[in-house]
């Protein structure tokens, strides 16, 4: 066991050696992975062959190194032959992938063995991928422009759906608007005809109205003539009683100037009654003088005595007559002054009366006038009221017209909003597909975009090679 375990150590530390040389060599190129895999491959088979018999383990202790050496020497040789064109390849590869990706670049080897068939089909492969990129430059040249035109009509073509999308969203809106103006239109119109109809019912009664104002007027008219002949009439007769208030002013101004004189003379009448009272006073004052004579006369006397009696007897008589027709006197001056006042009180009355004679006079010439204004307006009113007849017979048929009229608006509205209805339908479809060819459009626009792209990044890729 001890001679087992000094082998399987010294497999170990060749090994350990062998894969620091291949390390330092080789660094972790291929050849240090086929010089690791190659020395432990030998070392199990030593390690195996120690097991078949123990008499050769001197022989074969002595034997390993050089049987390692001898794998260090072939690995170094492979390295030499192989890897450095293999390396070489690596590095044309390199140049390829990476920086301007020169594919000038060609593989010298010469040979003829698998590494020259490798370099020749290699060199070709890079001719074909020089020619192949020449033409992409040229194909993707072309395309991008046709790319960058694609892009730039979608773009039109999405702004131009976009537009037309806004134009039928505000043309949606217009018909929209349009049914909410034909629906206030048909309230309208029906409001219209509701009044035209009330229209055409006030106008039958505005008809039938104006007959009976007509008839009213016409009879009214004839009352005015009438009353206009009466005024006439009674005109003659005011102007016959105002002669008469003026004859009788008149006569009562001369009665009235009779009873002044007549007062006159009541007062003549009255002075000379005080003469008779002074007269009778003084003949009584004599027959008292006569009887106070006689009386101191005596029997001589007595003659003179009766003389004085009847004397005195006149002067009583004369009094009492005197003051019973001064007492007439007064009595009738007081009735003539009475009458005068009466007198003049009538003679104020005539004057009064023929002032309201007069202003009635004028009073009825006014109402003469207005009578004949009132008859002349009568008769325009009448002529009037005529016309209005006719024209409310002519509004009646233009009524009837304008309710036919409306009927036929009416349908025409009902069509017109039939239409209007479809046409939202229609411009309903048309921005549902209009949205769809927008959404297929935009998504060209986007994948023209990035496609542009795409072949901007291709084009800037290719252009690195150098062909």
């Amino acid at each position: 066991m001890f001679e087992i375990g000094i082998f399987l150590l010294s497999c170990i530390v060749g090994f350990a050696i062998c894969v620091g040389l291949f390390k330092i060599l080789f660094k972790n190129s291929i050849s240090f992975v086929f010089g690791v895999l190659l020395s432990l491959d030998v070392a199990t088979v030593a390690f195996l062959a120690f097991f078949v018999g123990f008499k050769g383990i001197i022989h074969l202790t002595w034997g390993l190194p050089l049987l390692l050496l001898l794998v260090i020497i072939s690995v170094y040789i492979f390295h030499k032959k192989v890897t450095l064109y293999l390396k070489l390849t690596s590095n044309n590869l390199s140049l390829i992938s990476q920086g301007e990706g020169d594919l000038t670049k060609k593989l010298t080897y010469s040979g003829s063995n698998e590494i020259g068939d490798m370099s020749n089909n290699f060199n070709s492969f890079v001719g074909c991928l020089a020619s192949i990129i020449n033409q992409m430059k040229v194909s993707l040249s072309s395309l991008s422009e046709i790319s960058s035109d694609l892009a730039s009509s979608s773009e039109e073509s999405s702004a131009s759906l976009e537009e037309i999308n806004k134009n039928i969203e505000n043309m949606k809106l217009k018909v929209e608007n349009l049914d909410s103006e034909i629906f206030t239109f048909k309230n309208s119109l029906s409001s219209v005809n509701n009044f035209i109809m009330k229209v055409t019912e006030k106008i039958l009664v505005q008809s039938k109205e104006v007959n009976d104002s007509s008839s009213s007027i016409e009879e009214m008219t004839a009352s005015i003539k009438n009353v206009n002949l009466t005024i006439e009439g009674k005109l003659i007769g005011i102007d016959k009683l105002q002669k008469i208030a003026s004859a009788g002013e008149k006569e009562m101004n001369e009665t009235i100037d009779l009873i002044k004189k007549i007062t006159d003379s009541t007062n003549l009448i009255m002075e000379m009654l005080k003469v008779i009272n002074n007269i009778t006073a003084q003949t009584n004052l004599l027959a008292m003088n006569a009887a106070i004579e006689a009386a101191h006369a005596g029997e001589y006397g007595k003659g003179f005595s009766v003389v004085a009696d009847e004397i005195r007897k006149l002067a009583e008589n004369t009094s009492s007559n005197s003051k019973n027709i001064s007492i007439s006197l007064k009595t009738m001056i007081d009735y003539i002054h009475i009458s005068e006042g009466s007198a003049n009180n009538t003679g104020e009355y005539f004057r009064n009366i023929r002032k309201e004679i007069q202003e009635v006079s004028n009073g009825m010439f006014e109402i003469k006038n207005a009578m004949q204004e009132i008859l002349f307006g009568g008769t325009q009113i009448l002529n009037s009221l005529s016309s209005l007849n006719k024209t409310s017979y002519e509004l009646k048929d233009s009524s009837t017209q304008i309710d036919t009229n409306i009927v036929k608006i009416n349908d025409s509205i009902n069509k017109l909003t039939v239409i209007s209805k479809e046409t939202k339908n229609g411009m309903e479809e048309v921005s549902v597909g209009i949205a769809e060819l927008y959404k297929t459009v935009q998504l060209v626009a986007d994948s023209g975009v990035k496609n542009s792209a795409d072949i901007d990044s291709i084009n800037q890729l290719v252009r690195k090679f150098k062909t």
